[in-house]
């Protein structure tokens, strides 16, 4: 059986179509996805090693701050910690001519096998809200490591914009010496998967 011209370029008409469809379906889309998948990813990648730059080019930086807050508030005494963290909440709320109703120390029982321990206060404070803000920014810029655990706002008097804030504020002493701590820090450090 013989076609004709016509039914031949019809016949290569639809081979043509045919392969079109499979060749769109099978090889052309899932290259698509593919390259879009890797746009995506180079992309991310881009950001993570910009980001890991600016973390080297600031290396020295955040590595002599982060030594200026272990120096300044990894004392070996826990009285030590607790004095300072009081100290320093009573002259700033002395600063910002804020009320102090309360503050009361606790220290958390000591674990075993601990490098730190816990140091508490509660704190109960009133005075306008600009001086509660202020307040609210030096604990959160201290140069000794300072934990805001918690914070209640109440409205002490709404004429006259004076607010009472009820705060737990913690802090931490070093327990065991720097070399234990180094020692510590090193096995864990080795204990980690690499890359």
């Amino acid at each position: 059986m013989s076609l004709s011209k016509r039914e031949r370029l019809i016949l290569w008409a639809m081979v043509a179509v045919a392969c079109v469809f499979f060749g769109d379906r099978w090889v052309l889309t899932p290259l698509w996805q593919q390259y879009q998948v890797d746009v995506d990813r180079a992309a991310q990648l881009e950001r993570d090693v910009l980001k890991t730059r600016s973390l080297l080019r600031h290396r020295r930086e955040i590595e002599a701050r982060w030594q200026q807050r272990q120096d300044a508030g990894l004392v070996a005494e826990v009285s030590v910690a607790e004095g300072m963290l009081l100290n320093h909440l009573e002259k700033w709320a002395g600063e910002l001519r804020l009320g102090v109703s309360s503050m009361k120390p606790e220290r958390e029982p000591l674990k075993k096998g601990a490098i730190v321990q816990l140091v508490r206060c509660r704190l109960i404070v009133s005075g306008p809200m600009e001086s509660i803000a202020k307040f609210c920014h030096r604990l959160e810029t201290a140069a000794f490591p300072v934990r805001v655990e918690l914070m209640q706002i109440s409205s002490a008097d709404p004429q006259k914009d004076v607010l009472g804030v009820q705060f737990v504020v913690s802090t931490v002493n070093l327990v065991a010496s720097s070399d234990v701590v180094a020692r510590r820090a090193s096995a864990a450090i080795s204990q980690l998967p690499p890359g």
